[in-house]
This record gives structure tokens, sequence and C-alpha cells, in this order.
């Protein structure tokens, strides 16, 4: 998966391989092929967000942000980052202590 940076309306968006039973019944298109049709417009600004925040330094450029609010009032967009931050504390931390994920 590539990390989206530029504009948030042009950038891929996709599931890494490892999300086991939380992807949707089908993939995302991919890279290039229109996966911003996939979802609603809110959908897709919240899926770039949840992206640049969960890789790299966790960096928001402004351009996702004035995207969101297109799409949310401010109390969603700051549960939006509570949810999208509580989740990836759950990863790392069972990331951190090899936890095994069964079915």
């Amino acid at each position: 998966m590539k990390n989206l940076g530029g504009d948030p309306r042009r950038a891929p968006a996709s599931f890494p391989p490892d999300c086991i039973g939380t992807a949707p019944s089908a993939p995302p298109p991919a890279p290039g092929a229109g996966a911003e049709s996939f979802f609603t417009p809110a959908e897709y600004a919240a899926l770039v967000f949840a992206e640049q925040m969960t890789r790299g330094s966790g960096h928001v450029p402004d351009v996702t942000f004035n995207l969101l609010r297109e799409h949310f009032e401010p109390a969603a967009i700051l549960e939006l980052t509570h949810v999208i931050g509580l989740f990836n504390y759950f990863n790392r931390f069972n990331n951190a202590l090899e936890v095994e994920i069964t079915r």
C-alpha cells in the first residue's frame, strides 16, 4: 500500500492484507482504477484521513482536514480521530506482544 500523500481526492484507498475479518467483502479497486468511486465522498475522506494518520509520523496535511470539513462537523472529526488512534493503539499493542489472532 502506498503512502497517500499529495491530493487526497486522487489518492488510492486500500486495506492492508492482514486486515483479518475487517475488510469489506469486495476489495477496493486497484490504484488508478477509480477507487474514489467505490466509496462515498465522506467515506473516502475518512479513509484517506485514517491512512495518513496511521502511516509514518501520523502527520495529516491541511488539504486532508479541508476535505474532512466538507463532509463532517468538528465533533465528528474529533470522534474519527479518537477511533483511528484507538485502533492504531490496539494494533501496536498486539504487534508488540506478538498476540496471535485466531478466528
